[in-house]
């Protein structure tokens, strides 16, 4: 129940405080002691709107919420929390006239989520949240690399809540009490576990924790398929998304599905229907950031399939390895650029989106006819991002000792 304690040679600054996303001001500063936060408990209670009855004869505090009864005495490591007699591991002190309790338990007594983000020393308290726990068929969590949570409102005359979490328990913040909330789950290990259905709930205020999620273990029959390099070897950090071509517009947040290969470079997918054509993408091969070096892939293009009851596997895709990294100069207001390679009768080989002015293509074979074409987003000043593509192509015969071309270049006719 502590807060970590700050280390530092300087004496450390005092922790923020917000409620519901609002800061919190205090008579007097939070003060942390032995690792615990402290706050002065009226300013505390009164922004919760609890009632509040001090006995100076007996130095107790009494805070009374609409559900939640604390009692807390200055000096005494018991408490009472609706009653009952809960042990503290810091207690009430006065300081400066003011009467200090701690934190975190005074918070969650009353019903509170309370979240520590150590690196800029915010404590966030949470009056309306749910509380999800995602387990397998055994009761166990799962861990926090098996799937990521997606919390979305339902209502579309509102602007949506969305929120992203790749954590095996879930606390979703913000919500507003008889709206309703759609939670999907993306499970990471698809050769071991089922794609659970997204579900909704509709939020009533004291809701505090939805039923667990199981996850039900995938069949010994699963359909997979495989994503390598061109040595047969698997890909790190890769994902991708698949796209159900036959759904309607309105439904494209639910057919949009992201899959984790394995260490194997083996994948599944979820809750294909027969008849329906399937597009995959490789979404992400890396996690790149400005200033560390280029993939070692490019990204495959992969041919859409359709579904038929009776398929024995799922595309073998292949990620060629990179064999250009080439220079994007972008100017006039450009902001990004996304590049395609296409061999002589025009299907794609690969791809690249921009790496903060490179390109990094593959899958080319020495002596044989390529044409590179990229797209270029714009900045006008007549929208945030215009986005009409800018296209422009250029043809060559690929040999390895040649360097890559610098785009924008002049089209070859």
């Amino acid at each position: 129940m502590a807060l970590p304690r700050l280390v530092g040679a300087q004496p450390a600054s005092p922790a923020s405080v917000y409620l519901d996303g609002s800061p919190l001001s205090f008579e007097h500063e939070v003060v942390e002691v032995n690792g615990y936060n402290y706050v002065p408990f009226r300013n505390l209670f009164e922004a919760l709107n609890v009632t509040i009855d001090w006995n100076p004869s007996t130095k107790t505090i009494i805070g009374q919420s609409n559900s939640d009864t604390l009692e807390l005495q200055i000096g005494s490591l018991t408490a009472l929390v609706n009653g009952k007699s809960v042990i503290l591991d810091a207690a009430p002190f006065i300081r400066n006239g003011a009467s200090y309790v701690p934190l975190r338990f005074a918070s969650q007594s009353l019903g509170l989520l309370v979240q520590w983000y150590s690196a800029e020393k915010v404590i966030r308290l949470s009056t309306n949240y749910v509380t999800l726990n995602i387990k397998n068929v055994l009761g166990d969590k799962v861990t926090n690399e098996e799937v990521s949570v997606r919390l979305l409102a339902k209502e579309p005359q509102q602007e949506p809540y969305s929120l992203d979490h790749r954590q095996a328990t879930m606390e979703m913040t913000g919500l507003l009490p008889e709206r309703e909330y759609e939670v999907s789950v993306q499970v990471k290990d698809s050769l071991r576990f089922i794609q659970p259905k997204p579900f909704t709930f509709v939020y009533k205020a004291g809701m505090q924790v939805l039923p667990d999620l199981m996850l039900e273990d995938a069949p010994s029959d699963l359909l997979r398929g495989t994503v390598t390099d061109e040595d047969g070897n698997p890909v790190p950090n890769l994902t991708l998304m698949v796209l159900d071509e036959n759904a309607g517009e309105e439904t494209l947040n639910k057919v949009n599905t992201l899959v984790y290969p394995d260490e194997k470079g083996r994948y599944s997918l979820p809750n294909l229907i027969a008849g329906h054509r399937y597009n995959i993408s490789v979404q992400k091969l890396s996690n790149y950031r400005a200033g560390e070096p280029y993939p070692d892939h490019a990204y495959p293009w992969v041919p859409p399939f359709t579904y038929k009851p009776g398929m024995k596997s799922l595309p073998s895709i292949v990620v060629p390895k990179a064999q250009w990294v080439g220079n994007i100069a972008l100017s006039d207001g450009i902001i990004s650029a996304i590049v395609f390679l296409n061999d002589e009768d025009g299907t794609q080989i690969s791809h690249s989106p921009y790496y903060g002015g490179k390109y990094v293509l593959g899958g080319m074979v020495k002596g044989q006819k390529y044409r590179i074409s990229y797209m270029l987003i714009r900045l006008s000043s007549a929208a945030p991002l215009d986005q009409s593509p800018l296209w422009s192509a250029y043809w060559f015969t690929y040999d390895p000792a040649a360097p890559a071309p610098d785009l924008p270049i002049t089209p070859n006719k």
